[in-house]
């Protein structure tokens, strides 16, 4: 044999290695497609039931604390309440389905980690898999304790649907039912939902750097093996690792900021979106996360907003007088707070009935918020048929005179009463104003406007009494 033939065969031979070589990594590559594949498809699955289980909790606690408000005579009506149940009843349904769809995923995990546990001969790839396998095995444990919760919620939720078209009833018992049985479990399974919720897009990122490295290391393998002859099965692992690491990868980013609590929408935007499934568990965790935003803020403005009339809420008040106690001590200028209180109102309500009564309290809060001009002023609904404003910076004449205002607005607003006096709804409105010096918490104060406002309901109504806070008044 030639020189030129053994170089030849010498050549063919490391030609045909290679090739062998590379076939097997080419294989080893395809194996990790396929499982990263069938992981996307299972964090796809357990992130939107986990998703979907959290927001039919929040729904069923809002429209729970929604029937609690119009199963009260004085507030709703048979047909609301009717309507409220429902929609309870559908939320509990799709909260099982969404539920058990979860659990089903964890399940198929848990399976499919076992699959890939019996294909693995490395050492350390057998102590990673047992690792993987525990955390899925510690996860359903986790899943089937927080469903024994979701079974007391759901039989608590059953429980208070009965009491709740109860019309005999108290309300207050209704109440204390429901924070002492079905608030505290309902904050205790959105607690657990939260942190399994968390527990698997941290698994996500466990798994998904596993297989960046397995990505990896078959990259510099190729490298190595098939040096400058086979520049193409080098370009194909940059493609696959590119392809699938980095947006692994990059929402690995997002989800640590995640996990620690930081919900930034514009790093959402910064996701890669690629037409495959790994754009599909971006997309889907995008969707997830600015739902958990709007939820936020959505049940933040709930919190400081009255639900009828739209002005801010008894909390947001108490929450504004202290603020506002405090800045007129800095700022040296006086503090008015007005109460007003609509007279006869309960006659209206019987006359006209509670629809027309929940309207007449609409337009009067219309009316109110024309008065609130300026931005530290506050129009709110302390309570039933009672609303005050806050007025800083006004003396004693100032908000006599705003208060004039706002009872001849209402009168011109000319809401018909047959069962007034007048024939038409008016206001009494108590003013307590308080100097710098002498301003004293926030339920002393609206104490002293009470007050005044029990002097106009006396002195005939549909007047303004004022009174000048001073010490041991």
């Amino acid at each position: 044999m030639t020189l030129f033939a053994k170089l030849n065969a010498a050549f063919l031979f490391v030609v045909a290695v290679v090739g062998v070589v590379s076939l097997v990594i080419l294989g080893s590559d395809v194996k990790i497609a396929e499982r990263l594949d069938e992981l996307v498809k299972h964090n796809i699955v357990e992130i939107a039931s986990a998703a979907e289980v959290a927001m039919q909790v929040q729904r069923v606690k809002t429209g729970m604390r929604e029937l609690l408000l119009e199963s009260n005579p004085d507030v709703g009506t048979e047909a609301e309440v009717e309507r409220s149940r429902r929609l309870v009843e559908e939320s509990l349904v799709t909260l099982r389905s969404a539920a058990d769809k979860w659990e089903a995923a964890i399940r198929s995990d848990l399976d499919s980690t076992k699959d890939d546990d019996d294909e693995r001969k490395k050492p350390e790839s057998e102590d990673a898999g047992a690792s993987t396998r525990q955390a899925e095995v510690d996860e359903l444990k986790e899943f089937l304790n927080l469903l024994g919760d979701m079974d007391v919620f759901i039989r608590a939720s059953g429980t208070f649907l009965e009491m709740a078209v109860d019309k005999g009833m108290a309300s207050a018992e209704k109440f204390q039912f429901f924070e002492r049985e079905v608030e505290p479990i309902s904050r205790r399974l959105q607690h657990d939902i939260e942190r399994l919720l968390l527990e698997t897009v941290a698994e996500a990122q466990d798994e998904g750097a596993i297989f960046e490295k397995s990505l990896n290391d078959n990259l510099i393998l190729s490298v190595v093996s098939v040096l400058f002859s086979l520049v193409v099965a080098v370009a194909l692992a940059a493609f696959l690792a590119r392809r699938l690491a980095k947006p692994i990868v990059r929402l690995t980013q997002v989800s640590a900021g995640v996990s620690s609590g930081i919900m930034d929408a514009s790093a959402l935007a910064t996701l890669p979106k690629p037409s495959d499934e790994v754009g599909l568990l971006v997309s889907t965790f995008q969707t997830m996360v600015e739902r958990l935003l709007q939820t936020q803020s959505d049940l933040k403005a709930q919190s400081v907003t009255d639900g009828l009339t739209g002005l801010a809420n008894r909390r947001r008040l108490d929450e504004a007088l202290g603020g506002e106690c405090a800045r007129a001590k800095r700022s040296g200028l006086p503090l008015s707070v007005a109460m007003i209180d609509v007279d006869h109102f309960k006659p209206y309500n019987d006359h006209y009935g509670h629809q027309a009564g929940d309207q007449c309290l609409k337009t009067l809060a219309e009316v109110l918020a024309r008065f609130a001009r300026r931005a530290e002023d506050m129009a709110a609904r302390y309570g039933g048929e009672e609303f005050t404003l806050v007025l800083p910076g006004l003396d004693a004449a100032n908000a006599r005179q705003q208060a004039e205002a706002v009872r001849q607005a209402v009168e011109e607003a000319d809401i018909a009463h047959g069962k007034s006096p007048l024939g038409h709804i008016t206001v009494s409105i108590g003013i307590a104003v308080v100097d710098a010096e002498n301003c004293m918490g926030p339920v002393e104060l609206v104490k002293q406007a009470d007050g005044a406002l029990y002097r106009a309901k006396q002195g005939g109504r549909n007047r303004v009494e004022v009174v000048e806070v001073r010490p041991g008044s």
